[in-house]
């Protein structure tokens, strides 16, 4: 049996173990290379360097009655934010 003490709260934290880093330029690229060989849209990020592209990766997979509408709407609000302050930046 466990015992609940109510005056003694516990914070947990959700957070990745050490091992989950940034990847350096080095391991990006072979990183994307092993991942294009599976999926060619990978391609794109690996042939402009310099792209604003992107990829979006979910901890879980999708299924039908996960509903990843409202993260793809804020995405693309992002898109047409960064690309009304780019035009207005090189209109200056």
């Amino acid at each position: 049996m466990i015992d609940i003490v109510l005056n003694s709260p516990v914070t947990l934290y959700d957070r990745p173990p050490e091992r989950f880093r940034k990847l350096d330029q080095h391991e990006r690229q072979m990183f994307l290379e092993k991942l294009s060989k599976k999926y060619t849209e990978v391609l794109d990020l690996l042939e402009d360097e310099k792209s604003r592209a992107g990829m979006l990766i979910s901890s879980t997979s999708w299924t039908e009655d996960e509903d990843f509408s409202v993260l793809l709407s804020a995405l693309k609000g992002l898109v047409l934010l960064y690309e009304y302050e780019s035009t207005i930046l090189k209109s200056k």
